[in-house]
């Protein structure tokens, strides 16, 4: 009983048995009614638990239950957090073994924060330091409402088992060693996710990637994929910064990928002759906005930060803009002029040469096909990829038959990733296919007349930090002209003005 007063305080233990006696309800029962109130169901965990003896059939049968319901969704936080004290507080050693194992397991993805609270802060006072990766992997996963980094509860309890470092360097530690699956505790790709996780992490903890850069550079691992990033640093000068941007460079070095490999010598080679000073570290979109730049427009290659923004303002301020009057919980303001000073060298290229592909009518056809395929789907948005045709093995020409420059490509989402109408689910072909695109776009064509809705919402910039994009949002504002709006990972959006459908 001491145990049980430790996780429980005697308040709540005094009398259970008696009380489960005297009104002759069944505890058990009482806690899985889903119409009971969420305080009573709470009180009836102690009492269920409290009702059975150790190692008997009894106990057996109520951890089960309670396992069930920690695991489910069919109970609020404030029960699920008796039920995990519940079984915290078992004094057979295969039950606490039994428990460590499940809450290690549900913790990388527990949405509710007050039972995250309840597994970190239990896992750090008994120096269960096994579970060090898994609150790596939930405290990868942004939570709005907890804007101080330090008070996440994961945070917390990282420090408390591994007070000798810094954060930051156990979070590579872990992304560098990952426990690995053993099949009978742990998924198979376990290593996988927390890499995935741990780097993800990071890209919060660490935004421009200069630790990560020089912890790279630094280390003598021969892992496979920290090879990689050596890589992209030496030939791209970048590495990296969240987990979707892993996927795209280990898919850009698949040795059998030839239009992969050949975009790597071009864009590779175009940034060898860029001085270092100019830019510092680049992001992965940046490359190939430099590549095309070094084969179209090798004259912006010389330019400072300060002369492309210069273009840049030349070409955008004078047009019509239209914005986004539904307001997002993040960055509001759409001009360039706001921004300007907060876009660095790459992103500027990046802006200059997307403009270029906006400026080719075959594009802007696409684009209007694009929107009207959108307007008649009522089930999502749409979305897709424009990319430099030279980057393709085979690549399209036009009715006349000479080459286009660049091509805009489709991909609907499928059917079981149709969210609603006001949401755009990149597909798997989509993100796969789009190695070395220049931007990924989507349509905000609900109605010809959009514009309260012309720019991103909430969900488009969170989906440009995870998959580390150059993108733009198409918004309907009159039959036969959008909006156009660039953004990016740094919540940087920028109003490009409108692009019209001209008669062929």
């Amino acid at each position: 009983m001491a145990a049980l007063g430790l996780a429980f305080g005697t308040g709540l233990l005094g009398g259970c048995a008696s009380d489960s006696a005297r009104d002759g309800r069944d505890p058990l029962a009482e806690l899985r009614n889903a119409a009971a109130p969420e305080k009573y169901r709470s009180q009836q965990v102690s009492k269920a638990w409290n009702a059975t003896e150790p190692g008997s059939a009894s106990r057996a049968g109520t951890r089960k239950v309670f396992k069930d319901m920690l695991w489910g969704a069919g109970a609020s936080g404030m029960v699920r957090v008796e039920l995990a004290k519940a079984l915290l507080s078992d004094t057979d050693p295969e039950g606490i073994e039994d428990t460590r194992q499940m809450l290690r397991l549900m913790l990388p993805r527990e949405a509710d924060r007050a039972v995250v609270t309840e597994i970190c802060k239990s896992a750090a006072e008994r120096g269960w330091n096994d579970f060090v990766p898994a609150m790596i992997r939930s405290y990868s996963r942004s939570v709005p409402a907890l804007k101080n980094e330090e008070d996440r509860a994961e945070r917390i309890a990282i420090k408390t088992l591994v007070p000798d470092k810094p954060v930051e360097r156990v979070a590579y530690e872990v992304f560098l060693n990952p426990p690995a699956s053993d099949t009978t505790s742990l998924p198979v790709d376990w290593a996988e996710r927390t890499r995935v996780d741990a780097w993800d992490l990071l890209a919060r903890l660490d935004t421009d990637g200069q630790l990560r850069a020089s912890l790279i550079e630094e280390g003598d691992s021969n892992d496979e994929l920290i090879m990689e990033m050596r890589a992209a640093l030496r030939d791209l000068k970048t590495i990296p910064l969240t987990g979707e941007e892993i996927r795209w460079l280990r898919r850009l070095r698949q040795p059998r990928n030839l239009d992969n490999q050949r975009w790597w010598t071009e864009a590779s080679s175009a940034i060898a002759k860029l001085p270092r000073e100019r830019y510092g570290l680049l992001r992965m979109r940046h490359a190939e906005p430099v590549r095309w730049a070094a084969a179209h427009k090798p004259e912006w290659l010389e330019k400072s930060r300060e002369e492309l923004l210069a273009i840049v303002t030349q070409r955008i301020e004078p047009r019509e803009h239209y914005y986004r009057s539904v307001r997002n919980e993040g960055p509001q303001s759409e001009r360039l002029q706001e921004w300007g000073e907060k876009l660095k060298w790459g992103d500027l290229l990046s802006i200059l040469v997307i403009d270029e592909a906006l400026a080719e009518p075959t594009i802007v056809r696409r684009l209007f096909e694009c929107a009207l395929l959108d307007r008649k789907d009522e089930t999502t948005e749409y979305g897709g990829t424009i990319r430099a045709t030279e980057t393709m093995s085979a690549p399209p020409t036009s009715v006349t038959g000479k080459p286009v420059p660049f091509v805009a490509t489709l991909y609907p989402p499928r059917p079981g990733q149709r969210k609603n109408d006001e949401t755009f689910i990149a597909s798997d072909d989509m993100i796969s296919s789009s190695d070395t695109a220049l931007l990924h776009f989507h349509m905000h064509v609900q109605k010809a007349f959009n514009s309260s809705y012309a720019g991103p919402s909430d969900g488009d910039l969170d989906y440009a930090n995870r998959l580390g994009r150059s993108c733009l949002v198409l918004t309907g504002i009159s039959d036969g002209l959008m909006n156009v709006d660039f953004y990016q990972s740094n919540g940087a959006v920028i109003d490009m003005g409108e692009i019209k459908l001209l008669e062929k």
